[in-house]
């Protein structure tokens, strides 16, 4: 048989402020089951604003909306593409939405 002891001393008052650990799936990912992340390689993309190396986190289950940047196969090669409902025909399959972009402040070798 086990007994519980109680506390001794004060409580220390930063014990109010205690928080989780940081969870970043809990924080970058919505829907597990959908959701992938890639790398991007070079810098083509620039003018969407990523860069060399940025991890992008892309959710399948979102449809894109106007200006949302999303992840599609182009005749066999996966583009990145700002969201245009009149101008996105050349499109053969969306893969998903960016929703987040991991970045490294130091350059990573």
């Amino acid at each position: 048989m086990f007994h519980k002891l109680g506390c001794s001393g004060f409580p220390s008052p930063t014990d109010d402020f205690l928080e989780s650990p940081l969870d970043l799936n809990s924080y970058l990912v919505d829907h597990p089951a959908a959701t992938f992340f890639i790398r991007v390689l070079g810098d083509t993309n620039a003018r969407l604003g990523f860069r060399d190396k940025d991890v992008l986190v892309i959710d399948r289950s979102l449809i894109p909306e106007e200006e949302d940047v999303f992840l599609a196969s182009v005749k066999g090669e996966l583009k990145l593409r700002k969201y245009n409902p009149k101008r996105n025909k050349e499109v053969d399959e969306l893969w998903g939405v960016v929703i987040h972009i991991i970045r490294s402040l130091k350059r990573l070798t």
